[in-house]
């Protein structure tokens, strides 16, 4: 190092954090998000020096959000524009009402402003990508070289501490482990190459770099759930517990981020393993109870997930609720976040929309009848789950005056009292509600349309045909009954 210049220790060491997660690569577009404090100025001038060497082609621009809610909010802007100029990084200011931001959307100041910013950082990729397209896909990247551009990132400057406070606010708030596990060094668009620096050492390479830097003075306000964390919690830590407590959260967070990665991957596998979608998404009992009991909660949270679509207010007590469900006897309903209905009966689990009427399910389930000679060939019956032959000529034979005026071979309908279905050859039967019953039939299923014969159901799909209308030698006729309904959807 010659004298004078800047230590290079922290730049390796950002440098290494990219190249380890992959944050930026060569031809990447980033968008710095600076707000004039100490993380992000060494952020900007770090990445300016990384572009500078040439090691990596990357191209750089900023962006900096003027909320609009302290006396020196314009100084900082200045600021940023002045640093920017020095670093010849292109930069954008952004200026948003984080008050009206309040009063329309009822978010705290916090959460109004961290939306605003992410906003205003999100536009500025999207505004570059556009750029790019309009103007060819290869461009110098201010080093003298030519690189293919690739889509704009944003670079954002939390560091080691900013981890531990996320991880102690999300752990008092309640959190899963994927909660725990904090920040990601990559999420989405968005890349953090400071996380492993604590704000000692952000503040030691400014140091070296002779740069300054503008201090917020709400950081101070204790009011703020995270500056109370930041200011209060982690120093007492630190002095009574272990020196080290900073390091220790963040690493807790890398482990608990591995951890999750590994069980997202499990519980994929299990949850294709016992859950099957049709008009609903059903969970097989049998196979769920085979589960260990953390992986039963995550199944049942992935079903939750992918029949709301929505992740917003699904919380653990949802989950703790349908698990209780699950383990019930017998029947039992429950109502969720977003018009869902739990159904459970005997060993499924129905998940069902109820803004979706019943007969837009049963619309998904349709038959299609034929009537066909038989062929005497008895290893010609189907054997499927989607379709049935029943003997047409006795159906008619035993049809009742009413149903023969009516012109009505088949009736396609619900249930109704009193409706049977012949379980024997001798001609023994029971009743619909009482085959249910036998045979542990799921109630949603329960009120699908069947094909009737008068009051006789002729096919209950995924269980049986009736006794009475099987085929045989003697069959002249055949009423060939088809359900669209995939076999990966019936019992």
């Amino acid at each position: 190092m010659t004298e004078g210049a800047p230590n290079r220790c922290s730049l390796q060491r950002m440098k290494s954090n990219i190249e380890k997660f992959g944050l930026i690569e060569p031809g990447d577009r980033i968008v710095v998000g600076v707000s004039g404090g100490a993380d992000s100025v060494c952020l900007l001038a770090l990445l300016s020096e990384l572009r500078e060497t040439g090691e990596l082609p990357f191209f750089l621009r900023c962006v900096h959000v003027n909320h609009g809610l302290r006396d020196t909010a314009d100084r900082d802007e200045a600021y940023v524009e002045k640093l920017c100029e020095l670093l010849n990084v292109p930069v954008t200011v952004v200026r948003v009402s984080v008050r009206e931001e309040v009063i329309r959307s009822g978010k705290s100041v916090e959460e109004a402003a961290r939306n605003l910013r992410y906003e205003a950082l999100f536009r500025a990729c999207r505004a570059w990508d556009q750029e790019a397209l309009s103007e060819g896909r290869t461009a110098e990247t201010g080093t003298g070289s030519k690189v293919l551009c690739r889509g704009a990132k944003i670079a954002v400057a939390h560091h080691l501490e900013d981890q531990a406070e996320t991880v102690l606010f999300r752990l008092c708030r309640g959190t899963s482990l994927a909660g725990a596990a904090g920040m990601r060094p990559s999420q989405a668009l968005v890349i953090r190459p400071l996380l492993s620096f604590t704000r000692g050492e952000i503040e030691a390479a400014l140091s070296e770099r002779d740069l300054t830097f503008c201090t917020d003075e709400t950081n101070d306000d204790v009011h703020y759930a995270r500056n109370c964390i930041r200011k209060r919690v982690l120093p007492v830590l630190q002095d009574n517990v272990n020196s080290a407590a900073v390091r220790h959260l963040a690493s807790f967070a890398q482990e608990a981020a591995e951890t999750e990665d590994y069980l997202r991957r499990e519980t994929e596998r299990a949850f294709e393993s016992c859950v099957e979608n049709g008009t609903c998404l059903r969970l097989q009992l049998t196979q769920w109870r085979k589960l260990h009991p953390l992986m039963q909660r995550r199944v049942l949270y992935q079903a939750l997930l992918r029949t709301t679509g929505r992740q917003r207010d699904l919380e653990a007590v949802h989950v703790e609720a349908l698990r209780k469900l699950c383990e019930r006897g017998g029947y039992g309903e429950l109502d969720l976040p977003y018009g869902v209905r739990a159904i459970k009966s005997y060993d499924v689990l129905a998940l069902r929309d109820t803004e979706i009427s019943e007969d837009e399910c049963a619309a998904k389930e349709q038959y299609r009848m034929r009537i066909i000679k038989f062929c005497k060939d008895m290893s010609a019956i189907p054997r499927g789950q989607c379709t049935k032959w029943l003997d047409y000529d006795k159906i008619c034979l035993e049809l009742s005056e009413e149903d023969k005026g009516t012109g009505q071979l088949v009736a396609l309908r619900r249930r109704r009292p009193g409706d049977r279905i012949t379980v024997r050859g001798d001609g023994a039967s029971k009743t619909l509600a009482r085959f249910f019953i036998d045979e542990k039939i799921p109630r949603e299923e329960r009120e699908r349309v069947f094909p009737f014969a008068g009051n006789e159901v002729l096919w209950v799909p995924g269980h049986r045909i009736s006794e009475r209308y099987k085929v045989s030698q003697d069959t002249v006729n055949v009423l060939e009954l088809s359900c669209d309904i995939p076999d990966s959807n019936i019992n």
